[in-house]
C-alpha cells in the first residue's frame, strides 16, 4: 500500500479561470432547491424550517461540511486525476470500492424520489383529470418510471458528466436558487415598506447580480471546457 499523499504535494489554489466552474458545480450540488417549499408545506411545524438555526440552515450546513470533507479527501488522494465522481477513481478490483459504488447507487435511488417529487407533481396535476380515477395509481407510477429512465439514460449517455453538471448548475441553479428567490422576495415585499434604504433590497440586488455573473461566466467556461475535451 502506498503512503498517503501530503497536502503540500497538491496545488492549494487554482487559477482565476477555475472560479466560474467551481461556482457552477457548487450550485449544482444544491439540486434539492426545488423541494424546499414542498418540505416546508408538509412539516407539522413549518415555522421551524427557517430562522436561526432552523431546519434548513442546519441541514445545509451539514451538507456543506460533508461536501467539503469528501471533496478535500478526494483531491488529496487523486490530485489532478480526480474525476467528476470519486467512485470513478476507485479501483475496479477491490471489494471495498465495489461496495462503495453499490452504497452510492442505493443513496441515489432513495434520494432521487424526493428530488423528483416536484416535476412529477407538476406534470401529474395537468394530466390527472384526463385519466380515469381507477387508473391513477398505475398512471403516476408509469410517469415516475418513464421520467426516471429518461433522466438516467441522459446521464449515462454523457461521457464526462462533471462538465454537464457545471453547465446545468450555471444555467438552472443560478436562476432557480438565487435569481428567482431574490426577485420574488423583492416583489412580495415592495408594497410592504420595502424602500430604497432597506437592507433587504440591497441584499437581493447583490444576490441577483451575483447570480447573473455566475450564470454567464459559468455557461461560457463550461462550454469552453466541453469543446476542449471533445
Amino acid at each position: 500500500m502506498r503512503d498517503p499523499p501530503k497536502v503540500s504535494e497538491r496545488n492549494l489554489a487554482t487559477s482565476i479561470t477555475g472560479i466560474p466552474n467551481f461556482i457552477s458545480t457548487s450550485l449544482f450540488a444544491m439540486e434539492g432547491i426545488g423541494v424546499v417549499m414542498p418540505i416546508e408545506n408538509e412539516m407539522i411545524k413549518p415555522h421551524h424550517f427557517l430562522g436561526c438555526p432552523g431546519v434548513l440552515n442546519i441541514a445545509m450546513s451539514a451538507v456543506v461540511l460533508l461536501y467539503g470533507f469528501v471533496g478535500f479527501c478526494g483531491y488529496l488522494n487523486f490530485g489532478e486525476e480526480v474525476r467528476g465522481s470519486l467512485t470513478l477513481n476507485l479501483p475496479q478490483d477491490e471489494i471495498l470500492a465495489q461496495l462503495a459504488k453499490i452504497l452510492v447507487a442505493c443513496v441515489m435511488i432513495l434520494s432521487f424520489a424526493l428530488v423528483y417529487y416536484v416535476p412529477v407533481d407538476v406534470v401529474w396535476r395537468r394530466i390527472q383529470d384526463k385519466i380515469p380515477a381507477r387508473g391513477h395509481r398505475w398512471s403516476i407510477a408509469g410517469l415516475r418510471f418513464i421520467g426516471t429512465v429518461l433522466i438516467v439514460g441522459i446521464a449515462s449517455a454523457i461521457p464526462r458528466l462533471e462538465l454537464f453538471m457545471e453547465l446545468v448548475g450555471a444555467i438552472c441553479l443560478s436562476v432557480m436558487g438565487l435569481l428567482l428567490p431574490a426577485i420574488v422576495e423583492t416583489v412580495w415585499r415592495w408594497s410592504r415598506g420595502l424602500g430604497p434604504c432597506n437592507w433587504i433590497l440591497w441584499k437581493n440586488c447583490l444576490i441577483s447580480i451575483f447570480s447573473v455573473i455566475a450564470m454567464v461566466s459559468g455557461v461560457a467556461y463550461s462550454i469552453i471546457s466541453i469543446l476542449e475535451r471533445l
